[in-house]
């Protein structure tokens, strides 16, 4: 008895021995406590998250308040869209707005990440009618939009004010300097978690702007000016306007700068008293007019045969969507550039 005895007490301790033993690692993670490699593999992910939330950016004179990352952004122009390409965020995009331009208006090396994301239908507006509606918009229960200043007009798709009564939040891409385009790739690079990609792209371009500017500072200035329409009173880039500013980016002196207004309506008479040396052409996939038939004009209109740049032959046209803010602005600066001061380059 006394034996059995013995045998029940070590058997019992033997199995409080093998209960009390320390889990294996296995065990941790299965009863929920992390392993020391699980919390390193996390820590590294939030180090690598590239933005905190809530995080405030600063826009177009508004603050907008982001408490993470939008889920259904869409973009109202092919600029924009191009930033969520360079940035490798393209698929994110649930709708892209054509406006003015096609994918084929795209650079190239941007084009396959911009093919397949759906098209919003255009209607009608005061300016070019080729913007969505705001319900078009709206059926995609969007959650961000980024697009330009006539994006958020409530003549072509609607006020910023009507996305916020949505409860969209939007971006507006600056238009006031080439140094604009930088802050739209860190601001959208920070709201998507791709922080590092931005800086990298940044750092990029802003060579290629230094490189640009490097081969013109010494350079006199030469008077220019950026024209559309046809037949009637010309339109030309006043010195509100971003294509104006481009303009003096790459090395000229807009001819109409002290003209208040983006596009403003001008005179045959006033172009022939500012006698630019060096006339650019905006060419668009929506223009009523194509842009052979505006050169043809410009070349054979006889009251302004005299002007320099039409009897130089110094027409130049430019790609409209390499005007539009964008990643695209520094191959149309070096382009203007190039044009002006071709022995330069």
């Amino acid at each position: 008895m006394k034996k059995v005895k013995r045998l029940l007490i070590f058997g019992l301790a033997l199995l409080l021995v093998c209960c009390s033993k320390t889990p294996s690692k296995v065990e941790k993670e299965q009863t929920g406590t992390k392993s020391e490699e699980a919390i390193e593999r996390d820590k590294k992910t939030t180090d690598n998250s590239d933005s905190s939330f809530p995080m405030t950016i600063v826009n177009n004179g508004r603050e907008i308040v982001f408490e993470n990352s939008p889920k259904r952004p869409v973009a109202l122009t092919y600029p924009s869209a191009t930033i969520f390409a360079a940035l490798g965020i393209s698929n994110h995009l649930v709708g892209l707005a054509e406006g003015m331009y096609n994918l084929e208006d795209v650079k190239e090396e941007y084009r396959d990440a911009l093919k397949d994301i759906p098209v919003l239908k255009a209607g009608k507006n005061e300016n070019t009618g080729v913007a969505p509606s705001f319900e078009t918009v709206l059926e995609l229960n969007p959650d961000f939009a980024m697009g330009n200043v006539y994006s958020f007009m409530a003549k072509n798709i609607a006020d910023q004010k009507d996305f916020d009564a949505n409860h969209i939040k939007t971006y507006c891409s600056g238009d006031k300097s080439i140094k604009d385009v930088y802050a739209d790739i860190e601001n959208i690079g920070k709201i998507f978690g791709v922080s590092d990609k931005a800086q990298q792209l940044i750092a990029e371009l802003q060579q290629r702007e230094e490189n640009i500017k490097s081969k013109i500072k010494d350079k006199q200035p030469l008077g220019a000016i950026m024209y559309d329409c046809f037949g009637t009173d010309p339109f030309v880039a006043g010195g509100s306007s971003y294509q104006g500013i481009l303009l003096e980016e790459a090395g000229a002196r807009n001819l109409f700068g002290d003209t208040q207004g983006l596009w403003v309506k001008t005179s045959w008479e006033a172009l022939i008293d500012k006698n630019p040396d060096v006339i650019f052409v905006p060419d668009y996939a929506s223009s009523v007019v194509p842009i052979d038939e505006k050169i043809s004009f410009l070349k054979n209109k006889e009251e302004i045969k005299n002007v320099n740049a039409i009897k130089n032959d110094r027409i130049v046209i430019v790609k409209f969507i390499d005007l539009d803010p964008g990643i695209q602005n520094f191959d149309v600066l070096e382009y203007m550039a190039k044009s002006l001061y071709p022995d330069d380059f």
